[in-house]
């Protein structure tokens, strides 16, 4: 009896030494393990989204705004039994009306320890009115409601280009919404709680509230009539011409301010799942091509600026000039005679291009380029801001042709933005501008900062080469007023055509485009207003492949509805500019009296014709444009001449016309028969190698 005594005290120590060190082991060696899981059980942080702000036109229109929705959640580690986790199931299926299983399956869900998961999303973006019925069951307060927002687009499709989309996930995924997200979106904030089993806040329980910030509304330069100008009728003419693409923009030249920018295709920001990736990023930033003809007036201000080209220079277009072995061209190949500057810009001269390019020095063309903005992002607040393509300073000095070409604008790239950009240099006194979609930003206390009032102005060009460059631009203007002009109205333009570029050649494809403005009067000046450039690529009707045919009545359709919505009012100059056309043929080779006499038989009082020198041959002819009259240089050359050998057309000449011409000339003359020259071995030409030998056949062949 003692021994059972004594064995039952020993069990009855040892357990409860067993206990007291248990109880050692959790209170104090586990013990901050444990609390640590208490706490996680018991305590949530849960966010607090802030309301996404709106973006407004200039006007304080709203475009974009964000409905309040509501995220359903659940706390499957607070759901203990099954019963319980069915109960919340069931009613959230018949609330949400969706499948019990599917919300049953996320309550069961389990972590990588095989413990229950504290979160879990039931359904996003749900109607406020349908979270309050869930908040009001009678498994409420197991379910988490917290704020979200669903974006509404309210013009749908338009200005989807520039204005982008936030996705399901309420995270920005292209333009404005996404380059602008850091003042949209806000600061989001949060509460920690402590809750009970049934996920009920203890009432004496931490509960600390962050509480979030809301973002700030952007106000756009957008102007809502000019934008759905652009949208409707660029819409239908996409449909009309069916071109692969159309980009068109309209600015305020003097800031840079963008009034409206369209491209087509476009999607629906409301439902953009359901449209090409590539037209969410697809704007007249991003878009590279090759400017064509619009380029010249850009590249031949800083030639003029820089003191290379003078406006009453006169440079001879012959229609096709050959350059290391590549061939120069007019889009008809037709010859135009001499041209001043303006005369190369009003009839689009590639020739009289190509040969001011080659009086303008590399580095000043490279370096004003620059300045220009060509080469480089256009720092407009868009993503896919492209710098297009142009050619560094070396590759100008390695490659001879590759000035010549781009002075046309072949050999370059860039975005429609940045020939607008240009244009307001060369239109507005010859500042520059940044463009801008940006206007002011407006923070929830209601505080405003224009972002557009402290912009500087960098003089890019001269005054007097701006009023010169927007003299040629008027001029091409009222050429074509037909087909650009508004009824009435004065302004400026150029249009332009390229050949696309596939695989590193030129392809039966062509991109057309017209850039132009109005003059509007405004404190008794005339101002340039709603710069527009508009870029067709690839219309189909080949007749409408040129820009003047398949862009400026694009161009001349939006200006009429900006007129009419506007209700500008036409200015009308007192006195128009006589532009004289003169059609010349080259006389390089021919005798200097023959040539004076033709020139003066077919001009007869318009022009002054001079012999330069006392030789026998036309060396080169210059030209000058004073009062109203064309001044006509020959210059002369003996057939050895400073340049190499000056070989004439020699037909129909006599032996004697031939020893006077070549007499001290080191040529030694072959004739082969009597009578006149009727072929020669060596072509009429400028030759840089030494010519020793001409043979010459006469008209009686012995």
């Amino acid at each position: 009896m003692r021994k059972n005594i004594s064995i039952f005290v020993i069990v009855l120590v040892v357990s409860f030494l067993v206990i007291i060190g248990k109880f050692f082991h959790i209170q104090i060696i586990q013990s901050d393990e444990l609390q640590g899981k208490a706490i996680d059980q018991r305590v949530r942080k849960i966010k607090e989204s802030p309301k996404r702000a709106a973006l407004k036109d200039r006007n304080g229109n709203t475009i974009v705004y964000s409905l309040n929705m509501k995220d359903i959640e659940v706390y499957p580690d607070l759901i203990k039994t099954d019963t319980l986790r069915r109960k919340v199931a069931r009613t959230l299926s018949e609330i949400l009306d969706i499948d019990e299983e599917k919300v049953m399956r996320k309550l069961e869900e389990k972590d990588d320890n095989g413990d229950p998961v504290q979160w879990a999303s039931i359904e996003k973006k749900v109607d406020p009115t349908v979270a309050a019925k869930i908040q009001e069951s009678d498994v409420g307060s197991l379910i988490g409601i917290t704020n979200n927002s669903s974006r509404q687009y309210v013009s749908g499709k338009k200005a989807s280009n520039i204005l982008g989309f936030v996705n399901d996930e309420g995270e920005p995924g292209a333009g404005l919404e996404l380059t602008l997200d850091n003042y949209l979106s806000g600061i989001e904030g949060y509460r920690i709680t402590e809750l009970d089993s049934f996920g009920e806040t203890i009432p004496i329980g931490l509960e600390t509230i962050a509480k979030p910030v809301d973002g700030s509304e952007v106000y756009l330069t957008i102007d809502s009539f000019v934008q759905e100008i652009l949208e409707d009728s660029v819409e239908d003419y996409y449909e009309e011409i069916g071109a692969k693409e159309i980009h068109a923009i309209t600015m305020d030249p003097m800031n840079g301010e963008v009034l409206g920018m369209v491209s087509y295709p476009n999607f629906d920001p409301n439902d953009y799942q359901n449209y090409d990736k590539d037209t969410y990023n697809n704007h007249g930033a991003s878009y590279v091509y090759e400017p064509g003809s619009t380029f010249k007036p850009i590249f031949l201000s800083i030639a003029l600026d820089n003191g290379e080209v003078n406006p009453s220079q006169t440079f001879l277009d012959t229609g096709t000039i050959q350059r290391n072995g590549f061939s120069i061209s007019n889009w008809n190949y037709e010859p135009l005679g001499p041209l001043t500057p303006e005369q190369i810009i009003v009839n689009s001269s590639n020739v009289g291009m190509a040969k001011i390019s080659e009086k303008a020095s590399r580095e000043g063309i490279f370096e004003g380029l620059r300045k220009m903005g060509i080469g480089q992002p256009t720092g407009i607040e868009l993503p896919n801001d492209e710098p297009g393509m142009m050619q560094s300073e070396e590759s100008l000095k390695n490659d001879p042709l590759a000035q010549i070409t781009q002075s046309y604008g072949h050999g370059i790239a860039t975005t429609p933005l940045q020939i607008a950009r240009a244009y307001s240099t060369l239109i507005n006194g010859g500042y520059g501008v940044r463009p801008t979609l940006v206007k002011e930003i407006e923070s929830p206390s209601g505080e405003r900062v224009d972002l557009t009032k402290d912009q500087k102005k960098e003089k890019i060009i001269s005054q007097e080469t701006s009023e010169e460059i927007s003299s040629y631009l008027e001029a091409t203007w009222e050429r074509h007023s037909d087909i650009v002009a508004p009824e009435g109205f004065e302004g400026g333009g150029k249009t332009g055509t390229t050949s696309k570029i596939e695989d590193g050649n030129y392809i039966d494809t062509t991109v057309g485009s017209f850039i132009g403005y109005l003059l509007i009067e405004e404190d008794g000046k005339k101002i340039p207003k709603y710069l527009t450039i508009v870029v067709v690529d690839e219309p189909e009707d080949h007749e409408e492949r040129l820009g003047i045919y398949s862009a400026a009545p694009l161009f001349r359709e939006i200006q009429d509805k900006i007129v009419d919505v506007k209700d500008l009012e036409p200015v009308v100059e007192e006195e128009k500019r006589e532009i004289k056309e003169y059609r010349l043929s080259d006389y390089t080779l021919r005798d200097p009296e023959e040539s004076k006499k033709e020139i003066e038989d077919n001009l007869g009082n318009e022009v002054i014709v001079k012999i330069e020198g006392e030789e026998r041959i036309v060396g080169k002819q210059s030209y000058e444009y004073r009062n109203n009259r064309l001044e006509v240089t020959l210059h002369t050359t003996e057939v050895r001449g400073t340049e190499g050998f000056y070989i004439p057309d020699l037909t129909g000449k006599t032996p004697g016309e031939i020893y006077e011409l070549f007499s001290d000339q080191g040529v030694d003359i072959e004739f082969l028969g009597k009578g006149k020259v009727f072929s020669q071995s060596v072509s009429p030409g400028i030759y840089k190698k030494e010519i020793k030998k001409i043979r010459l056949w006469l008209d009686n062949v012995e």
